[in-house]
Order: C-alpha cells, then structure tokens, then sequence
C-alpha cells in the first residue's frame, strides 16, 4: 500500500542517518570509553545548546502549518490531534537549554546569536510550513522522532554510567519510541485519506535532512571542544 511505502522509505532512510550518525566524530568521541567524562558532559551541552536554540522556532513553525492545514477540509478533523502532539514538545527547547547551561556550556544570555547549524535547521522548517503543504512537516517530525528515538536511549546509557545528570536526555530516552510510532501511524492514516500527501511529506523530509541532524551534531562538538 502507498502509505507502508512511504513508511518504509522513511524507516530506511533514517537507518541511514542513524549509520552516519554512528560514524561521525561526535559519536565515536561520545562512546569511546577513553573519553574523559568532562568532555562527555561538555558534548551532550553542546548538543543541547543546538536544541534549545531551534526548538522554539521548529514549535512556531509547525504552529503555523497546522493552522494552514484547517483549510484543506479532508484533514482539518486531524488538527486537534496534530495541535495535542505539538503542545507536548513546547517545553523540551527550554528544558535543553537549561541542561545546556546546567552542565556548563550553555548560555543563559538570550541575545546570543544560534550557530549556523541550528539557524539553518530553523529556516528551513519555517520556510516548509509557511510556503509548502503544511503536511510537509510530518516529513522532518518523523526525521527528527526516527532518528532520537534510537540514539537518545543510548546517549542517556552513556550518560548514566558516568553520573551525568539531563533531563532532557532522560525524557527523550523514555518517550520518542512511542512518539515514533504514533507518527508512523498518523503518516499512514493521512495516506488513507489522500495517497498524493506522501511526496509532500517526503519533500519535507529530504529538505530536512541536509540541515539536520549531522551539522548539529558537528556543532555541538564544537562547541564543546571550544568552551570544554
């Protein structure tokens, strides 16, 4: 059927990344046992940095696609829902920001500048959500829930053993296997409906994929290795 193809391609391309993700230097540094724990800590607040400075505008930016998506009369009965799931990621930019800072490379200056890692990850979902089909937002949700749903887990066991506290970690850890798979089902409920929605989601997510998650990851090492 349409929307398991869909499904599966989106599945196939994340195990990519997962790969990818594995292979960069950010993850061979974070699971190498002869990583110092500073260095670890100062990774994972490099990370979250990145979140903490895109996630807010990923929140405004999906806000906007679904108040675009009421207009289109097959899927307007599907925006509560939408809204609901939304409303549940409101508070995670600020709780890895305050992670960031807690573990010691964060800032808590408000006027600093995003690194251009994160800024091109929030210019790009405004510019889907305002300018293409709103549905083109599930593509890069299912990128963003695929991927952590398989990584966080293994983040926060590394995380664990060298006694280093985040929350934000922790949540992700426990909560994104389920949230992946509710999208799946969404992804395949809009399909049902409207077979055509599955390129727009698509779109949205290999738009996506070039801004995220490799050059934040890249960045939060930077960042760590600077300020560490």
């Amino acid at each position: 059927m349409p929307q398991d193809d869909l499904v599966e391609r989106l599945d196939a391309k994340n195990q990519e990344l997962i790969r990818q993700i594995e292979e960069s230097e950010f993850c061979q540094r974070f699971f190498s046992p002869d990583t110092k724990t500073e260095l670890i800590e100062a990774m994972t607040a490099g990370l979250l940095h990145q979140v903490g400075s895109y996630g807010h505008e990923l929140t405004r930016s999906v806000s906007t696609a679904l108040g675009r998506l009421a207009a289109y009369p097959q899927f307007a009965g599907m925006v509560p829902e939408l809204m609901k799931s939304l409303l549940g990621e409101v508070t995670h930019a600020e709780m890895a920001r305050k992670d960031s800072v807690d573990l010691g490379t964060g800032s808590r200056a408000e006027t600093e500048k995003p690194s251009p890692a994160a800024f091109a990850v929030a210019a790009v979902a405004r510019l889907l959500c305002e300018e293409r089909h709103p549905l083109t937002h599930l593509g890069f949700f299912y990128l963003l829930e695929g991927t952590t749903s398989q990584i966080a887990p293994r983040l926060h066991e590394v995380l664990k053993a060298r006694g280093i506290q985040s929350p934000f970690m922790n949540l992700h850890a426990e909560e994104d296997v389920e949230h992946a798979h509710q999208l799946a089902n969404r992804i395949r409920e809009i399909l049902e409906i409207d077979p055509a929605a599955a390129a727009e989601i698509e779109y949205g997510y290999d738009c996506f994929v070039l801004a995220y998650p490799l050059p934040v990851w890249a960045a939060g090492l930077e960042r760590a290795l600077t300020q560490s």
